[in-house]
């Protein structure tokens, strides 16, 4: 998958966004305690200090892999915790233009792949959500629906993994649908009896689309987001 143009353009902006902020840090100069004549550089605006560094950590943690971005993280501790503390912004501002340097290379490997997991992340919580609070009669109708879309891109997604990819679209051009998805990837992808739990899940999904919600109860839809939140962390979807 390619990036698309609009999210490409976010990522560079705030990268320029977080390199301005780190570059215009107040500082200021004071007397050295070791040379009372000499002029070295105090930093000391602590507030500017931690929004940019926040900033820094959030970018690079939808940007990196767990590795890789636990050593961005390492990187910023060491900064900050040498004698020249007061350097960090300065520090980080030239680590943010090396990732910069990087993303626009294409040296950041699985970019979209994360991307799109976090996106598929922040939509089952959104369906989790719709089942919190007062628990509405019927509030487990969208979620089911908004469970089923989430895991019928990753499906999506899995097939064009596939070597060689599997068509996620028929002849005519029409998408393929979930439980055709599922039977293009059983045997390939996953077994069997993975098959069939999917298969239950996207039967929820097709009645709740239909409202044919005699067909599953709200203890269904719980069961059936916490195991797509397993099979998406299972496949790194």
């Amino acid at each position: 998958m390619s990036i698309p143009k609009e999210l490409d353009e976010q990522i560079l902006n705030r990268f320029d966004e977080l390199i301005e902020e780190g570059n215009n840090i107040n500082h200021r100069y004071g007397e050295s305690r070791a040379f009372p004549h000499r002029r070295v550089l105090q930093f000391y605006d602590g507030s500017a200090y931690a929004s940019f560094r926040t900033g820094t950590k959030n970018l690079l943690s939808r940007l990196l892999d767990g590795p890789g971005f636990q050593q961005a993280l390492k990187d910023i501790e060491e900064y900050e915790g040498r004698n020249e503390f007061k350097f960090a912004p300065y520090a980080i501002v030239g680590m943010l233009k090396t990732y910069k340097v990087d993303y626009e290379s294409g040296m950041l490997d699985d970019l979209s792949r994360m991307i799109e997991a976090t996106v598929s992340y922040d939509f089952m919580g959104q369906a989790e959500q719709l089942l919190d609070g007062e628990k509405p009669d019927y509030d487990h109708v969208p979620a089911a629906v908004l469970a089923g879309a989430v895991l019928e891109n990753g499906l999506r997604r899995l097939c064009q993994r596939q070597e060689p990819p599997i068509a996620t679209k028929w002849e005519e051009g029409k998408p393929k649908r979930l439980n055709s998805l599922i039977d293009a990837l059983q045997g390939k992808a996953f077994t069997p009896a993975k098959g069939h739990q999917l298969r239950s899940w996207a039967n929820i999904r097709n009645s709740a689309g239909h409202g044919e919600i005699q067909n599953f109860t709200r203890a269904d839809v719980e069961d059936m987001i916490a195991g797509i939140k397993r099979f998406l962390a299972e496949y790194n979807l």
